[in-house]
Order: structure tokens, then sequence, then C-alpha cells
């Protein structure tokens, strides 16, 4: 078990009342597969930071702000977190990025683009359309430096006002950071539909990548996990074992998988042999060594999930641009980096037929495995991949500068 963090506490807001779901129990406390909604978010925070409290009607003050004051006041911590227990589907990436956050900048939170238009009316007419670039949609957890948070919660003349504006108008900086489309709130009936169907649809994934000890196959397994989806990781070291595809072992793992959880619903094949000789100097030892693990394994592998994965399965194969000036002399190398987009093409055509999309995506650089900032923004793509219905973009490459 990892340390859990010091120096951070976390409000849990699950006392109101939860007025416009129109039922007799709080929102909060509404059962959504089996699991209450404020349990979600209280087992994700548990497992990350080390003081965490409910805040609950029982030992709420009479109103949101009264409560925030009263539990921060009670902290002996340097930072504060109050999150909505409405909100159940925050993950440890926001969490984390949010802690980090909050210790250069008085006030952090968590923010997603607006997607549709935004009307400031004038009475019953419309009065202007702004520009929706300039606006984004507020999330929680929202993350505090205790001494800022107690001196903008100070003036009770602006309690009616948003929180981090609060910090703002007190001369704090604020900063946003990248939230997720998962962290809804549930304020009405069609949000536990919506609840039910994330749960269903995308928590209840199973996922299989073939190596996870490169900065790049960590990087996707968490934000999948992040997303609520099952990872289950083939390799503990670099190429060791992808090779057994060749002899069929893999065929029992995966099937020992599939029995376990009774589907198979992606596949990320990020294992790789990275071998610079020249052509003019590698053997067949040589090219069969790289081929074997960059090209015959993502073929094997990629045939045995087919007997298990799901329609709407999808398999990501990941690779980088063999003809970019930095790998320019690629070797043997590049010949197995250049056939892997054309075998997911190939299998995009084939598998499509029951289903299943096959994506690759393509690197500019060289590293890619062990490359912090390539790494980000391809698990980024492969959750993207993973969690929306993309089966009209099979075949696509997806290119990262």
């Amino acid at each position: 078990m990892n340390k859990l963090i010091e120096n951070v506490t976390v409000l849990i807001l699950a006392g109101g009342k939860g007025s416009r779901m129109g039922t007799k129990t709080r929102k909060q406390y509404m059962e959504i597969k089996g699991k209450k909604v404020f349990e979600y978010s209280l087992d994700v925070f548990t497992q990350l930071i080390k003081d965490v409290v409910i805040i609950t009607p029982e030992n709420a003050a009479t109103t949101r702000f009264g409560s925030i004051i009263k539990f921060s006041k009670k902290s002996r911590n340097d930072y504060i977190i109050i999150h909505d227990a409405s909100r159940p589907f925050v993950n440890s990436d926001v969490i984390l990025r949010l802690v980090r956050a909050v210790k250069k900048y008085p006030c952090a939170y968590p923010v997603i683009p607006i997607n549709n238009s935004i009307a400031m009316d004038k009475g019953e007419f419309l009065e202007r359309t702004p520009d929706r670039s300039n606006f984004r949609h507020v999330q929680t957890p929202q993350a505090f430096q205790k001494a800022w948070l107690m001196k903008a919660l100070s003036n009770k003349k602006n309690h009616h006002i948003h929180i981090p504006e609060m910090i703002r108008m007190a001369g704090g900086k604020v900063k946003h950071i990248e939230g997720t489309p998962w962290l809804f709130k549930i304020t009405r009936k069609p949000d536990i539909y919506a609840a039910e169907g994330y749960l269903e649809e995308i928590a209840g994934k199973v996922g299989i990548i073939t190596d996870t000890k490169s900065i790049l196959g960590n990087k996707i397994k968490e934000r999948l996990e992040d997303s609520g989806i099952k990872i289950y990781s083939l390799s503990e070291s670099n190429n060791v074992k992808l090779k057994e595809t060749l002899t069929g072992n893999f065929d029992k793992v995966i099937q020992n998988i599939y029995n376990k959880e009774g589907r198979i619903d992606i596949l990320v094949n990020t294992s790789e042999i990275v071998d610079y000789t020249p052509i003019s100097k590698a053997g067949n030892k040589e090219l069969k060594s790289i081929l074997d693990v960059n090209l015959l394994g993502m073929f094997n592998l990629s045939k045995i999930v087919l007997k298990y994965m799901r329609k709407e399965g999808v398999i990501v194969n990941i690779t980088d641009n063999y003809i970019n000036k930095s790998i320019v002399n690629s070797g043997i190398y590049g010949i197995s980096k250049a056939a892997t987009e054309h075998l997911s093409k190939i299998l995009a055509s084939e598998f499509s037929k029951v289903g299943i999309s096959v994506f690759t995506v393509c690197s500019h650089i060289a590293n890619t495995h062990e490359s912090e900032e390539i790494a980000s923004k391809t698990a980024k793509i492969v959750t993207l991949c993973s969690t929306y219905n993309l089966s009209p973009l099979s075949g696509q490459t997806f290119e990262i500068q």
C-alpha cells in the first residue's frame, strides 16, 4: 500500500438536501449499482489522503459555507480539498494533480470545455451570445491553501460567490487543471441514468496492456484505471512475456482473464524492442528477434484476444514515426515500426466485420516509451479510443507531435 498523503484535509460535502432530485432520499445517499453515491468518491480519497472528513446532515452547519468554515478551522493541515459528494466519479489522477498545483498556487480546481452555446437573456429575449471558448465548466474537487481559504471566507458579504472567485478577489492566483467528463454532478434523475451508464459501459470494462514497466505503459495504465477500467498487465519487464505469444502460452493467460472477468474490451500493444542496427549489418537473427516482438507478437496477440473480445472492443497499437529525421537511421527497428502501422490498418479492415475497432497511436519522436510528455499525450488518446465509440474512425492513425 502506498503511503497516504499528509498535510491535506479533504472535506466531502454530503449534507445538502438535494431538492432538485425530487426524491425522499438525498441524492448523495441514493444507491447506484449497490453503492451510495458519496461512497464512490470517499473510496478514492481514502486510498490517497490520510485526513478525509464526511460532512453529513448530522454534523453540518446551517449553510454550505458554514460547514466549510467549521471543519476547515478544525483542520491542522495547510491544505484543504473540498469535494461535492454528488460528483461520485473523481479519480486519483485529478486528485494528485490538484495536490501538486495547490502547493504552488492559493487555489486549484478542475475544468472542462463548454460544448454547448451560451445565451445571455434579458427577460424572455436573447441579449447576446458570448464566445463559449472563453468559458469552462467548473468541477470539484477544489483545492485551497488553508490560509487563503480562511482569508476569503472571512468576508461574509461574498458568501454567495464561487470560492475560487473569492480567492481571486482577495488577490490570490487561481490555477485551472484539466478535468474529466466523468466528474459530472448528480442533480436530477437523468444524471442517475448517466451514472449507471458510466458504470456499465466504461467502469465495467476490462483492458489488457502488454507492458506497463515503461513510462508510456504505466501512464496508459493509470489513465485507463482512473476512467474506471480494470487493467491487466501481461509483462513484468519489457519484451519478456510478449515473446511467449509465439509458443501459444498467452492463449491460456487471456482465457483465464476472460473466465475471471467475463469480458475483454481493450487491448493496448505497448511492448517493443529498440534496435537501430543498420540493415546492412543486421543478420537474420537480429531481424527475427525484433520482428518477433514488435510485429509478430502484436499480430498473434491481436488474433488471440479477438476470440474473447466483446463487440465494440478496441485494439490500440503504439508505434512511432519511423521516417522522422530524429530516427532516420532506424535500421531494422524502422522496418518493424513501418509494418506496425500497416498491420493495424489490415486488422481494422478485417476485425470491423465483428465490431472490433483498431487504432494506431504514432509519436513523431524516438524513445516514445521513455518520454513523460509523449507518454501523457499517448495515454490521453488511448483513453479516448477506449471510452468513446470511435468505430467510424477504425484504422485511423493518431499522430502526436
